[in-house]
């Protein structure tokens, strides 16, 4: 007998992915992910969805995107009106936008950041999970946490071993122990860091 798909609470698969339960309605909806609702109402998602996240489009609140990526309000909503930025609305009338084109509105990229570049002698090093930890001191679960949101790049495989962008990694770790002690925001979701009086981004 064929193996059988295994569906999860769609709370259980938001939370893998980042998301609201909201948001990943409107995947499913959109036929991005894979979702059946039961007779109580309870919507569950095929938890094999959950393996590719990279090609999931990323949803968030008007509000959000405004003090995440420190955005103007009135700017997005022309935009949007404009047909610039592609938004969608929930059954609850909120607006969401397409964090993609997000990081695209934000000004300085990640790699542009001196934070970044001073770590170009590692943009062709390659390191296993365990071994950036080891290396880097930082736990594993913290690593593969900034692998799932986009923060280290996966380069490739060496059997069953994933292999990790480095400069990513010394990047995130470089950002994660400078910012030690000052609360659970360290990046924005384009992998730039939080700006902080303490800590502004370098021009």
């Amino acid at each position: 007998m064929a193996a059988l798909p295994t569906y999860i609470p769609i709370e259980d698969a938001a939370q893998r992915l980042g998301l609201t339960p909201a948001q990943l309605r409107l995947l499913a909806k959109s036929g991005k992910i894979a979702a059946a609702q039961l007779p109580d109402g309870d919507v569950m998602v095929d938890e094999k969805t959950l393996k590719d996240t990279g090609e999931l489009p990323r949803y968030i609140p008007l509000a959000d995107a405004v003090e995440r990526y420190e955005l103007d309000a009135d700017h997005l909503t022309r935009l949007i009106e404009d047909e610039k930025l592609k938004a969608v609305t929930t059954p609850e009338g909120d607006v969401l936008l397409d964090e993609r084109q997000l990081t695209d509105l934000s000004g300085k990229k990640r790699e542009q950041l001196p934070e970044y570049k001073k770590f170009d002698h590692l943009k062709d090093a390659t390191l296993g999970l365990g071994e950036a930890s080891r290396k880097y001191n930082v736990p594993k679960t913290t690593l593969a946490g900034w692998v799932q949101k986009g923060y280290i790049a996966k380069v490739s495989k060496d059997g069953q071993k994933i292999l990790l962008k480095e400069q990513d990694i010394a990047y995130a770790v470089s950002i994660y122990k400078s910012r030690s002690g000052r609360g659970k925001r360290v990046f924005k979701p384009d992998g730039t860091p939080y700006e902080t009086k303490e800590n502004p981004i370098a021009a």
